[in-house]
């Protein structure tokens, strides 16, 4: 899902630069891209116990959780 996610965002960024003549911002991208990637999680996985701030702060841990709502 992560490929995707930045996938995904990486276009739409694209598409303000090119489109609405927005400037780069590595640091506003990755922070998109975190919060995308917390709602598609906690959408395909309703179950999932972490909350957008987990995404940001502690992802690492979040894996661990996913793989266990995977195998239930």
């Amino acid at each position: 899902m992560l490929f995707f996610t930045v996938l995904w965002s990486l276009w739409l960024y694209r598409n303000e630069i090119v489109f609405k003549g927005r400037h780069l911002d590595p640091l506003k991208l990755i922070d998109t891209i975190k919060v995308r990637l917390a709602y598609w999680c906690k959408g395909n996985w309703p179950s999932l116990v972490a909350s957008v701030d987990d995404f940001f702060f502690n992802i690492v841990n979040i894996y661990d959780g996913v793989s266990d709502v995977k195998s239930r």
